[in-house]
């Protein structure tokens, strides 16, 4: 493992992050007649990584005291409806003392001991799906309010790089979900290469079995073991006349286990290879079991392969199909 590499990556991620927040902190200022405090928030959708394995999106929170005075036991509450909370992250100045945290799938509560003048947190959560939160920001003596990214009262001439510091924000929070991703799929990942799986699934589903299998081949060799991948694997080796191999690589595939839709390709790949055997009754129970886990993926499947045209008028397979 490349320690030199993680650490670089993550002392950048870091250096971007502080200098980010630090240019905030000084540029973002407002008259100093202000003698109360004002808590304000931003949020901002900032990517979105969909397809392969998982899905994610990545939603940036700022939590600012813009007034003249501290702001006292300040609580933030940010919620999701639809997506879950997958990991998140916190940057706080020096002077915002965290009391507490508290998570859950779909809820996080922060606790601070107090805001001074002009201090910032920076909030980066990673959602299972692309959702705005709910964002409740309050104190001892107010309530927070909702502000666009760059909006401020001060209409001076810093407003232009209060702009600028603004934009940071969100490239720091890329900078630190793109080094999570280097360092899944470089050395803690049993993701697969997603171009060179798809290209197999494609030649495999439109009938160039032997080209399908070479490109799978050369996946494993280079010590890609994703489920779905052996899966795909085995279903070639099926497909070209090697049951035995094909019963030994999908063996290899439900080591990680098998859920959702990672689990539904593996039995529609397993279906497949049945029939090909004219396994016919095993094959059709394996395909319902597939359309039961994913239906709208695995329907998308049956309709697409070559594999099944041989079925297209069975009157069993168009009922578990739903044709």
């Amino acid at each position: 493992m490349k320690w030199r590499e993680i650490l670089m990556g993550a002392g950048i991620s870091l250096a971007v992050t502080i200098v980010g927040g630090l240019i905030i902190y000084y540029l973002t200022t407002q008259p100093d007649s202000v003698k109360s405090e004002r808590l304000v928030y931003s949020t901002g959708q900032v990517a979105t990584f969909t397809g392969g394995a998982q899905d994610f999106a990545l939603s940036t929170i700022v939590v600012s005291n813009t007034g003249g005075v501290a702001a006292r036991h300040v609580t933030i509450l940010i919620e999701v409806k639809y997506s879950n909370i997958k990991d998140f992250a916190v940057n706080a100045g020096p002077d915002a003392r965290e009391l507490s945290r508290t998570r859950t799938e779909k809820s996080l509560r922060l606790e601070f001991d107090n805001f001074l003048p002009k201090e910032n947190v920076n909030i980066n959560l990673l959602l299972s799906s692309a959702e705005k939160p709910t964002v409740e920001v309050r104190s001892d003596a107010s309530f927070g309010s909702y502000q666009p990214f760059g909006v401020g009262d001060d209409k001076s001439s810093q407003s232009p790089w209060n702009r600028v510091a603004a934009l940071l924000v969100p490239i720091a929070g890329l900078t630190q979900i793109a080094l999570v991703i280097f360092l899944r799929r470089r050395y803690f990942s049993v993701q697969i290469s997603t171009d060179q799986n798809n290209a197999g699934f494609l030649m495999l589903h439109s009938g160039m079995v032997e080209q399908a299998e070479k490109i799978f081949e050369q996946a494993v060799i280079r010590g890609k073991y994703h489920p779905i991948l052996m899966s795909n694997y085995a279903l070639a080796k099926a497909l070209t006349g090697d049951p035995v191999s094909a019963d030994k690589i999908f063996r290899a595939s439900r080591f990680f286990g098998l859920v959702g839709r990672v689990g539904a390709i593996s039995k529609f790949n397993e279906a497949l290879s049945k029939l090909a055997s004219n396994d016919r009754t095993t094959g059709l129970q394996l395909l319902e079991s597939a359309i039961n886990m994913s239906p709208k993926t695995i329907r998308k499947y049956c309709d697409w392969s070559v594999h099944l045209d041989a079925y297209r008028e069975d009157s069993e397979f168009k009922a578990i199909v739903g044709k």
